[in-house]
């Protein structure tokens, strides 16, 4: 039986786990809380339609996330 393939990227798990993952994390974290230090009026808006999922392979994100900035 062949495996289905996944669509999907994550860090691992267990003995997989990639060793990159914290510094990932951090500096992910680091910019969001960048992002909201310059632009304190920085907002999600709640979507009019469902949002739409980026079809890129491996990386999973969204294609549009409207905000608004007072």
């Amino acid at each position: 039986m062949a495996r289905r393939p996944r669509r999907h990227l994550t860090f691992g798990h267990g003995s997989h786990q990639c060793l990159g993952q914290h510094l990932a994390r951090l500096t992910v974290r680091t910019a969001i809380d960048a992002l909201f230090d310059r632009l304190p009026g920085l907002r999600v808006e709640a979507p009019s339609t469902p949002l739409g999922l980026n079809p890129a392979n491996g990386v999973q994100g969204f294609v549009s996330l409207p905000v608004s900035w007072s």
